[in-house]
């Protein structure tokens, strides 16, 4: 697999992970970067939480719009799921993926969405600002059982 986003980064705020009751993962938009949607954690203000934000090879996850089929965007967006899913292997180690969040922003929200629905299992909920799930075609074949985890999705009427 292309390693395009890997070993850009990872910040982190909030209680440290190892001691965390709750960990929510902040994932950015197009043009943003980690450090502006950690800024986002102080909305939260969640008690006990740690938070991460992974940062976007040149702050983009993908190159094309969400709604292209899914082959144009590649191999950038499975490089993307991959980063979601490797910061899950670490968070799993401390927290259970029901007491985790995903959380994101525009291009962070579809993955954030995509990351969750193929992932599947129990999170703790998955909260999408203005975006929706990956491709041209929804090809349910590639997604899971996500076990009644609570979804918001949530946008303006700009958008």
């Amino acid at each position: 697999m292309t390693q395009i986003h890997q070993n850009q980064g990872l910040l982190q705020s909030g209680t440290p992970l190892e001691t965390a009751s709750a960990v929510m993962i902040l994932i950015h938009g197009r043009g943003d970067n980690a450090r502006g949607i950690m800024g986002l954690s102080r909305e939260f203000d969640q008690q006990n939480f740690a938070f991460l934000a992974p940062q976007a090879a040149n702050n983009t996850w993908y190159p094309f719009r969400f709604i292209e089929p899914t082959s144009r965007n590649e191999p950038y967006l499975s490089s993307a799921i991959q980063t979601v899913n490797s910061i899950l292997e670490l968070t799993q180690k401390h927290v259970p993926l029901h007491r985790t969040f995903l959380v994101g922003f525009s291009q962070g929200a579809c993955l954030a969405l995509e990351s969750a629905a193929r992932h599947g299992a129990k999170f703790g909920g998955v909260i999408a600002f203005s975006g929706g799930l990956i491709g041209d075609t929804l090809e349910v074949e590639k997604y899971k059982n996500l076990e009644q985890t609570p979804i918001f999705l949530g946008c303006s009427d700009v958008d």
